[in-house]
């Protein structure tokens, strides 16, 4: 009852800040715990671990969005597919713009790093835009008028977030050299809680802000008609 009377105060926008941004941090938490207890084995694997986070993180998010756009449209499903393979699709380029540009910069790009990462490096610019994209034009798709000028920002955004996780971890593992001093029982969950927690709040905070565009798509198309 408390929680229902919590809700029922808030409105359409408050409650997806809210749902977005615990639903992106809380799946990425998932994502890395099982990432952490469950390591890969292959080499594979190892090369794309960031899909266990972002891929939960933007499951999460997808379908607690899409639970307050569904009744929409009959086609806002795709909104969590879409956002899943987004969110896989951004963090992974940012990671590897991470990790090569590093390389690039001592003018090693073609000697320090692998010849599928100089390929990862050169459709990474695409990938970041393939979450923003596709969900610009599902809204465009059931009846929203985003301008192109709108799906820049949202691209803006989405890119942003991307890299966000890359420096709190340079903030949280290079700058604190503090964590290092604390008892090795306690130093593992307050890593723990920094990591799986705390790394993912900045992104989580721009993702509920940039996507709040679905929850009122249609501006000026007043007859627009939705569909349960």
């Amino acid at each position: 009852m408390a929680i229902h009377s919590f809700t029922s105060r808030l409105t359409k926008k408050h409650l997806w800040y809210l749902v977005t941004f615990c639903s992106f941090v809380a799946g990425a938490a998932v994502g890395w715990i099982y990432l952490i207890r469950y390591a890969p084995s292959s080499d594979l694997l190892r090369y794309v671990f960031w899909v266990y986070p972002s891929g939960i993180a933007g499951l999460a998010m997808g379908f607690s969005q899409w639970s307050i756009i569904r009744r929409m449209h009959k086609y806002t499903y795709l909104w969590i597919p879409v956002t899943t393979i987004g969110s896989i699709a951004s963090i992974g380029a940012a990671l590897t713009f991470v990790v090569a540009l590093p390389a690039y910069s001592e003018g090693l790009f073609f000697h320090k790093i692998g010849g599928m990462l100089v390929i990862f490096t050169l459709i990474a610019p695409i990938a970041l835009l393939i979450g923003p994209i596709f969900q610009w034009l599902i809204i465009r798709c059931i009846g929203g008028n985003l301008s192109s000028k709108e799906l820049s920002k949202i691209c803006v955004g989405w890119i942003v977030a991307a890299f966000l996780p890359f420096v709190m971890f340079y903030l949280i593992h290079l700058r604190n050299p503090w964590i290092m001093l604390i008892h090795p029982w306690y130093r593992y969950f307050i890593s723990l809680f920094l990591y799986v927690i705390v790394l993912n709040i900045p992104s989580g905070v721009v993702f509920a802000y940039i996507t709040r565009f679905a929850i009122h798509p249609i501006k000026s198309n007043t007859n627009a008609s939705l569909h349960v």
